[in-house]
């Protein structure tokens, strides 16, 4: 079953790559693949898909940020890097929570 939620952020949308029809931004049809993409209510977005090569799956966190100047942009990224690594920890949890059944 798709996940509702990784700790306490909501996942807004939930995309098979394997089952729906899923289009690239030219509006053409992707191929059938083993890959989830999943957004978050906090903005984030993570992909996870097997390993071609290794018994392993691969995640890829995606995060973007407003940056009203120069200034701000240390603070921004600090802010970025913590949510991030919240992030992970709650994918990583849920996964070794599957794992274990």
């Amino acid at each position: 079953n798709p996940p509702t939620a990784f700790g306490d952020v909501a996942v807004t949308k939930f995309e098979d790559f394997g089952r729906m029809d899923i289009r690239d931004a030219d509006g053409e049809l992707v191929p059938k693949q083993d890959l989830y993409v999943v957004t978050l209510a906090n903005g984030y977005t993570f992909a996870a898909r097997g390993s071609g090569t290794e018994p392993k799956m691969k995640f890829y966190v995606f995060a973007k940020a407003a940056v009203k100047d120069a200034s701000a942009l240390p603070a921004v990224k600090a802010a970025v890097k913590t949510e991030l690594d919240r992030v992970k920890a709650l994918i990583e949890a849920d996964a070794q929570g599957r794992a274990e059944g």
